[in-house]
């Protein structure tokens, strides 16, 4: 739901607009199907094939302990995404995502949101990074973050809208 969610509100703001203001490509390093914590598989699109400062937009989802390991380690992924961040209007997380921004080093002095699970091992391993436990998204500059699952959509709807600010809702 994490990828989903987000992905259907942008893909129904496409439909409704009947055009295409938002290209969307769920991206993974080596492309192909990716397992999803509920055992879905998700087809994804090689990182390789996609100019990093093409990018309007990227988010990393939330998901399961090792699949935010594997993530967090891949020095590819981490390298493309952290291009794309600096190209992007903007970049963040849905759910416990942000947990890897952290660990890439994309999070600075801003402030963001997490799945409230994360709450506890982020704060143990960067206690100078501003989390917010509380709130369900935060915009702030160009760094998007949610917290948990289903507020990724709640973000996105504000993405769609063109909201700018920090929501404390």
């Amino acid at each position: 739901l994490d990828v989903t969610g987000p992905c259907a509100v942008l893909g129904a703001a496409n439909d409704l607009l009947g055009r295409t203001d938002y290209d969307l490509a769920i991206l993974s390093d080596g492309g192909g199907n990716v397992r999803s914590s509920s055992h879905i598989a998700i087809e994804s699109r090689d990182i390789a094939g996609i100019d990093p400062a093409s990018i309007d937009a990227a988010f990393v989802s939330g998901g399961d302990t090792q699949g935010l390991r594997t993530l967090g380690a891949s020095e590819r992924m981490r390298d493309w995404f952290t291009q794309a961040s600096r190209h992007a209007r903007r970049f963040g997380s849905i759910c416990s995502g942000s947990g890897v921004l952290a660990g890439w080093g994309l999070i600075g002095d801003r402030r963001f949101a997490t799945h409230w699970v994360a709450v506890d091992p982020i704060r143990k391993r960067w206690p100078e990074l501003a989390l917010d436990p509380e709130a369900i998204w935060v915009a702030d500059g160009p760094l998007w973050t949610s917290a948990g699952i289903t507020t990724g959509i709640d973000m996105m709807l504000a993405v769609n809208l063109g909201s700018r600010g920090i929501s404390d809702a």
